[in-house]
């Protein structure tokens, strides 16, 4: 089981980041999230310690969300426990346009991903084919205006597919839907976009334009570092250098300030040592990396794929990237971070960076 693993609690946080979680129980899953961004998240107890993560709900899993003395457990196929306990949260709060995540973020999806139009699309996503949005600008705002009446929304992450025949990427699709949360009060918008094509000033105009919009952090995420590995996995995101991606992430950060730039990468789809260049490079261009499990999803084409994991190798590799982010930005760091960073139920941290933040 997990016992290889001195931390019991970060041992079953990683596992289940990787495998998923069968619930034996129904429940109900927002209708907007798309990949590996739906699922629930679960608050695994150790005694008096705890880890947040988000979890997959996967059919053929070999773990099992129960009901347990008033609250939850995660069992094994022969009914033993990962932890003391468990606690649910489920992100699918009643809107079809704005999901619940961890630390007070929203999530929305705005639109499908052009790349699976072109039969180009990555093989670890199952992101939706473009369609157009999803929402109208009426839909959206209303919405908006309604959660506010019950709690004002402070902070909100946007991720879409990728429309890579404009050289914008579909931002100009975005703006109009980022300036309506910067109009009705949402302090800190965080933007998922893959890399334009503009270089030199006419990128740094591009930049500007976003943040002028509302925009307060953004994510370039590279998910797959090895040059080969990019085109065999992602058939149009791997022939984007990752050079490009270093750029932007350079150029957003001199913008929006220190922890403002960030870019994620996949384990099990990049090893150890890809994980720790990407890393460092993404930490060299003044982002901040993210280290995401990978997911066989249902629909995409990896779904049959089920790597092993180096479980204390990953772990002794994230100490690395914190104190790496420690000597750059000191010990309160986390206070900066937006969007999926502040959230966190998908990185192998957990909800927060690591001890020391």
């Amino acid at each position: 089981m997990i016992i290889f693993i001195e931390d019991k609690l970060k041992a079953a946080k990683l596992l289940l980041q990787k495998e998923g979680v069968k619930s034996l129980f129904d429940i109900p899953i927002a209708p907007n999230r798309i990949s590996t961004c739906n699922g629930i998240f679960l608050r695994l107890n150790e005694g008096d310690k705890y880890e947040w993560l988000k979890v997959n709900l996967r059919e053929n899993s070999l773990f099992y969300l129960v009901k347990d003395n008033g609250g939850f457990a995660v069992i094994n196929e022969t009914g033993d426990k990962l932890t003391d306990s468990a606690g649910l949260f489920n992100p699918y709060g009643g809107s079809r346009i704005f999901t619940p995540q961890l630390s007070g973020v929203y999530a929305v999806s705005l639109f499908g991903c052009e790349l699976i139009n072109l039969d180009l699309d990555c093989k670890f996503c199952a992101s939706p084919a473009y369609q157009g949005m999803k929402y109208s600008r009426a839909e959206f705002r209303d919405e908006l205006q309604r959660l506010n009446t019950i709690k004002q929304i402070d902070s909100v992450t946007i991720n879409a597919g990728s429309i890579v025949t404009k050289k914008d990427r579909g931002y100009a699709m975005m703006a109009p839907y980022i300036q309506i949360l910067k109009q009705e009060g949402v302090k800190f918008v965080n933007l998922e976009l893959m890399p334009p094509t503009f270089k030199g000033k006419d990128l740094d105009s591009f930049l500007e334009n976003i943040k002028e919009d509302g925009a307060t952090s953004l994510q370039f995420n590279i998910e797959v570092w090895d040059t080969d590995k990019r085109l065999q996995i992602m058939p149009y995101k791997g022939k984007i250098p990752t050079g490009d991606y270093l750029v932007t992430l350079s150029k957003t950060a001199a913008l929006f300030g220190a922890g403002k730039a960030s870019s994620g990468l996949i384990a099990c789809l990049n090893d150890i040592d890809e994980l720790r260049a990407g890393a460092n490079a993404i930490i060299d261009a003044d982002g901040i990396p993210t280290i995401d499990m990978f997911r066989s999803l249902s629909g995409t084409k990896l779904v049959n794929l089920n790597p092993s994991v180096n479980y204390q190798a990953l772990l002794t590799l994230d100490k690395e990237i914190n104190q790496r982010l420690i000597d750059a930005y000191g010990t309160n760091f986390s206070k900066t971070l937006e969007g999926c960073l502040k959230c966190g139920g998908c990185n192998t941290y957990g909800e927060n960076l690591p001890t020391g933040f």
